[in-house]
């Protein structure tokens, strides 16, 4: 079964925090959440839907850049949201961020520094804290290009903190242009 995930979007002059929070709110509302839901920094500055006083069984991540955010929740899945602006400057990153068989999957891809880049940051949000800090650890492979763009693949590590340290989780990687703008989504039913 795939997760049902949802996206919230938010653009304007506001704060990116506020964006980000807007953003949030109109994904999780698309999940169908009362309109009293909020959103809260946990304290390692992760996003969490509240309803009163109780946090709210759901899996929400928000990303901004450049006047816009955009969020995406689920009940049924880990999800994790980037944003990218603008081109990357190689000045190493290559080198620093990607093993050898990801640069030679990734070179042949458009703009493939800033797709691997983008999903790397969407896999570390979706597993909140129990995946590697040290983003040459997350191994991006890219499947098949969709259209205008998209491109579909996964992000795979082992997971280092919380009772399922040591495993392997593989996310579900989805990536697409968006007014200029690189966004990719990691989605997994891994703890």
């Amino acid at each position: 079964m795939t997760p049902r995930v949802v996206l919230g979007r938010a653009a304007g002059p506001a704060s990116p925090r506020a964006l980000g929070e807007v953003a949030a709110l109109r994904a999780l509302r698309r999940l169908g959440l009362s309109a009293d839901v909020s959103v809260r920094r946990t304290a390692d500055g992760a996003p969490r839907a509240w309803l009163g006083p109780l946090p709210l069984p759901v899996s929400l991540s928000l990303s901004h850049s450049g006047g816009r955010a955009v969020a995406a929740a689920s009940r049924d899945a880990r999800v994790g949201l980037d944003i990218l602006a603008g081109p990357l400057e190689d000045a190493g990153l290559w080198e620093d961020f990607f093993t050898a068989p990801e640069r030679a999957a990734l070179q042949g891809v458009e703009d493939g520094l800033r797709v691997g880049f983008s999903a790397k940051e969407a896999a570390w949000k979706a597993l909140g804290g129990a995946g590697p800090s040290e983003f040459r650890r997350y191994e991006v492979s890219v499947d098949r290009p969709g259209p205008r763009g998209h491109l579909l693949g996964t992000v795979t590590t082992v997971v280092e903190r919380g009772p399922r340290a040591g495993e392997t989780a593989t996310l579900q990687l989805r990536t697409w242009p968006s007014r200029g703008d690189r966004l990719s989504l990691c989605t997994g039913t891994f703890p």
